[in-house]
């Protein structure tokens, strides 16, 4: 069965730069502004799922993070603190009321926190799932090194494994982000966030574990959420951890319309829906 899918065009550019970051707006007379950033690899339209869920008076900015897709050539000398400079920069000139609710998935939870705690100002709340800690601070030096690397080759097995082993998770093959390891290797700085790990921030934050593994490992750590909300906590109370038995990492993929359903709920203070339970 087909599912309804947001159409990506020609992106706009942050500061109107041939290089500037490259977004998307959907719901443009939307009030309520949500941030949505993607996972590593990928770029904004692996949220073309997500986004028909979202009704009208939810203003989307879909970016594509650097080194992604349209967003490929923006410059950064600093990887980590510089993406989340352009990202405030985008809020500030694109949002309603200059203050977005961020909603991120794998990278884009690293990112997303990374926001809330360099430019508190333009963060209302998060929504960070699939956050690992990658805390590599026991192994010497010489064995760090070649983290990356493993990484990297666990992430492309993976793509060999069947769809239907997955619940039919498919990504989307409308992005040309590179997948070479020299691209990956920056990527990586983007997430290792050395100068960040034990800062908290003030935005209410709910951390989702998408739990669903088995001989197929797509599942989320349940300590790593637990770790990032006790954090979270010491810079707001309102900050918990949920987690999905049903769902996978990629669960905007696997139910777009439950990932919709579940943002809107934390951003609006309601119940989440079935299925979520607190840990």
């Amino acid at each position: 069965m087909s599912r309804p899918k947001a159409q990506f065009s020609s992106p706009s550019r942050l500061g109107g730069s041939e290089n500037g970051l490259a977004y998307h707006i959907f719901n443009p007379s939307g009030t309520e502004s949500v941030l949505l950033l993607h996972g590593a690899g990928t770029g904004a339209p692996e949220w073309n799922l997500v986004i028909p869920h979202f009704p009208q008076d939810y203003h989307l900015l879909v970016p594509d993070l650097p080194l992604h897709n349209d967003s490929k050539n923006v410059g950064l000398r600093n990887i980590a603190k510089d993406t989340s400079n352009l990202l405030a920069r985008l809020v500030t000139g694109e949002s309603k009321g200059g203050q977005v609710h961020v909603v991120g998935l794998s990278l884009g939870a690293h990112v997303g926190r990374r926001l809330a705690v360099q430019h508190p100002a333009v963060v209302r709340s998060c929504l960070l799932s699939g956050y690992a800690r990658l805390d590599f601070d026991w192994m010497p030096l010489a064995l760090r090194n070649y983290v990356p690397h493993l990484i990297y080759g666990v992430e492309h097995l993976g793509l060999l494994i069947p769809k239907s082993w997955m619940d039919n998770i498919e990504h989307t093959d409308q992005t040309t982000t590179s997948h070479a390891f020299a691209n990956f290797k920056k990527i990586w700085e983007m997430v290792i966030d050395e100068d960040m790990k034990e800062k908290p921030w003030g935005a209410r934050t709910l951390m989702v574990a998408a739990t669903k593994g088995g001989l197929i490992p797509t599942n989320d750590s349940v300590k790593d959420a637990q770790y990032l909300a006790e954090l979270g906590r010491k810079g707001n109370d309102d900050t918990s951890a949920v987690q999905n038995r049903k769902m996978r990492h990629a669960w905007n993929r696997q139910d777009p319309e439950l990932f919709a359903e579940a943002a809107m709920c934390w951003i609006e203070s309601t119940s989440l829906p079935a299925g979520f339970e607190p840990i």
